[in-house]
């Protein structure tokens, strides 16, 4: 059951976050983020990475998890 979470397709977002923060001690992306921007009507990393932090709060992300994802796409989208 825990891999089934990673069959979405945003799933290498989550992924990618956290292969990027293995090494930490805080808290990263889990399924309840990508659920909430699924939820949206986001299907892809594209459309995540046209969206700021305060958008990205504004659909109910928490700000930590938003600046994680925006640091992450902006590394993988150069």
């Amino acid at each position: 059951m825990e891999a089934l979470k990673y069959c979405s397709p945003l799933g290498p977002l989550m992924r990618g976050v956290r292969g990027m923060l293995w090494n930490s001690k805080q808290q990263v992306v889990g399924a309840g983020t990508i659920r909430r921007l699924e939820d949206a009507g986001l299907c892809s990393l594209a459309e995540v990475a046209e969206l700021d932090v305060d958008e990205l709060v504004e659909l109910g992300v928490q700000r930590r998890f938003a600046k994680q994802i925006r640091t992450y796409l902006r590394r993988r989208l150069r």
